[in-house]
């Protein structure tokens, strides 16, 4: 249940960073929802 919160997270989070890349609060939402997926590789990215 919770990892797909998670993952649900993720896409709108993502959606989000479409119209502002440089909002810091919501990248870093993003890397604790990755993190929490254990999707280290996309983390880094972020």
């Amino acid at each position: 249940m919770q990892k797909n919160l998670f993952e649900e997270a993720v896409v709108r989070l993502k959606e989000s960073l479409k119209e502002n890349s440089n909002h810091a609060p919501t990248n870093s939402n993003l890397a604790f929802c990755l993190e929490k997926l254990k999707q280290y590789d996309e983390v880094v990215q972020v």
